[in-house]
């Protein structure tokens, strides 16, 4: 081999290293940029969606918990109740809850500008869902009316609860629902970051109050299961009582 041949094999392997080290180091830039726009690292005044958060929140609690499937969620329900709950009652409540959840909205965006703020929905919460907290022990009371039981809520079953994605399914189903056919969310205000969270922590100790009192009801009126009609009954209620 001559000597201008060895020359030029020798330049070439050095052009193709000098390349390959052009795209390694763009490359690595290119990374370290994209790294910088990571979900975990967004800047703080990044933009809020309501429905992108409650579709997040979901698909990380699904990837980190174990009751996620609609059975198990059902037997849980059936377990806080202490009966079976008729497929009938199982759709009837979630008709209800889409009216709770709007009535809840519509009373707390009442002569707001900007996003729902947490105290602004906790105050309505506290009117509409007279409640009283145990700070030692986290338990939760309601009082439905003045002729029920107080219906006592164990912050052990709260946490269980609150490890199924169910009270989240529940405010998504609900926004779903006001979304445009082009999917953009057609409320105004929306709920802000911290009151969605109070919302969707509320929420999971009423429902557990709640699925209590559908089986209160369901005895009173002689029945061993919590059939529809029991269940939309456990929604009407007197707001006027307190616990004291």
């Amino acid at each position: 081999m001559s000597s201008f041949v060895r020359t030029s094999i020798q330049l070439s392997m050095i052009l193709v290293a000098l390349i390959a080290a052009g795209y390694m180091y763009l490359g690595g830039t290119h990374q370290s940029s994209d790294a910088g726009n990571s979900p975990e690292q967004l800047p703080e005044f990044a933009s809020y969606d309501m429905l992108d958060y409650l579709d997040e929140k979901i698909a990380c609690q699904e990837n980190n918990k174990d009751v996620r499937c609609w059975s198990s969620v059902n037997k849980l329900q059936m377990f806080v109740a202490g009966a079976t709950i008729e497929h009938d009652a199982v759709g009837v409540r979630i008709e209800k809850y889409h009216e709770l959840i709007d009535d809840v909205w519509k009373a707390s965006a009442n002569d707001v500008t900007d996003s729902i703020s947490v105290d602004r929905l906790q105050a309505e919460l506290a009117k509409r869902f007279p409640h009283d907290v145990d700070e030692s022990s986290g338990k939760f009371t309601f009082r439905f009316s003045e002729e029920d039981s107080p219906v006592l809520v164990m912050d052990d079953l709260v946490k269980d609860y609150s490890d199924t994605i169910e009270t989240w399914r529940l405010l998504q189903s609900w926004a779903s629902n006001k979304t445009a056919q082009n999917g953009d969310l057609q409320i105004d205000p929306v709920f802000s970051e911290a009151a969605i969270e109070a919302f969707h922590d509320f929420l999971s100790s009423y429902d557990i109050a709640l699925l209590k009192r559908a089986k209160q009801i369901a005895n009173n009126r002689k029945l061993t299961v919590i059939d529809g009609l029991s269940m939309a009954m456990a929604f009407d209620f007197d707001p006027g009582s307190s616990v004291n």
